[in-house]
């Protein structure tokens, strides 16, 4: 139902957990782990990202906004991809993408230049997945909790989110 609804002309966006299961496939600590998997997007899910210590811990990770990623007018949004975005990364996963095409890299890891968000079409429908947390406000109590506080992310992953958001509705900005 879910890939139908997709298919369709609907949205997904999936992070971390969520963006896994939206691949073709995953490997996980150098294993196989293909359970229950929407196949979505043509791409692989590995993790957790290597310069997160082995994936056990959490923290804040650099990510360079890939500034040929103009699908979405960026003026409307505040974003400026010449600055870097800082999302918390709780074991995190990098997407490798296939020959098949058809998957744009929306930033990468700085440290290791590992896509960690991208987006790509599924049938009329629109996908975007993320491997870290962009959901969560660091250091803001605007997102109803206080759990992650402690960490500081250098500005809100809120507005390149919106443009996610936008960009899966087809109601992108100019």
């Amino acid at each position: 139902n879910l890939r139908a609804f997709i298919r369709g002309g609907r949205g997904y966006i999936g992070t971390c957990a969520g963006a896994l299961m939206a691949c073709d496939k995953n490997v996980w600590a150098g294993h196989d782990d293909n359970y229950g998997l929407f196949r979505i997007a043509p791409v692989t899910g590995i993790g957790p990202v290597q310069e997160q210590d082995g994936g056990e811990s959490m923290r804040m990770m650099e990510l360079s906004i890939d500034p040929e990623w103009n699908s979405v007018g960026r003026e409307g949004y505040g974003v400026d991809p010449a600055v870097p975005a800082y999302v918390l990364s709780i074991n995190s996963p990098w997407f490798e993408i296939g020959d098949s095409g058809g998957v744009t890299v929306v930033t990468r890891y700085s440290g290791c230049g590992k896509p960690a968000y991208i987006a790509c079409e599924y049938g009329a429908g629109r996908v975007f997945l993320t491997g870290p947390h962009p959901e969560i406000e660091e250091d803001d109590a605007r997102d109803g909790n206080s759990y992650f506080d402690s960490f500081d992310d250098a500005g809100s992953d809120w507005p390149l989110m919106r443009m996610a958001v936008d960009w899966c509705l087809g109601e992108e900005r100019s």
